[in-house]
């Protein structure tokens, strides 16, 4: 399940069809956190970010997300953000993530998403997987 940030909001529809998110001059990031870290709708930028996991193995900052796509569906009326999975490679023993947070890196390093980990992951030093959901995507927005 992902939640929103205001500013990730603000950042998506400053732009047109998703372009922000579509742009491939712009880098994305998916860094992990420990349960530690309480989400706010109004944290804005990078900075906010605290429990941070440590684990040996993981690079401070998260790893690049790319194949960054973003599809209308006029049936359910959203528009599903998606991208290819983050492989966070031999993560070692130590914190237990608990979410996924996406953030734009450079100019302002707006938060974008929350990702909250339905079934935390025990990281023991072999690859862990952000998997995306199959029809959400990394995240949604729908219109009601």
């Amino acid at each position: 399940m992902a939640n929103m940030y205001n500013k990730g909001m603000y950042y998506l529809s400053d732009s047109v069809a998703g372009g922000r998110w579509n742009d491939a001059g712009l880098t994305i990031k998916c860094a992990l956190v420990t349960a530690a870290y309480v989400f706010d709708p109004t944290h804005n930028v990078w900075g906010d970010i605290t429990h941070e996991v440590t684990n040996g193995g993981y690079v401070a900052g998260g790893n690049t997300v790319t194949g960054r796509t973003c599809t209308e569906d006029d049936v359910l009326n959203r528009v599903v953000y998606d991208a290819t999975d983050v492989t966070f490679t031999a993560l070692a023993a130590g914190d237990q993530p608990a979410a996924a947070i996406i953030y734009q890196v450079g100019a302002g390093s707006n938060l974008i998403s929350y990702n909250i980990f339905t079934l935390p992951p025990s990281p023991d030093g072999n690859d862990f997987i952000v998997t995306w959901h199959a029809t959400n995507g990394v995240f949604t927005l729908t219109c009601t």
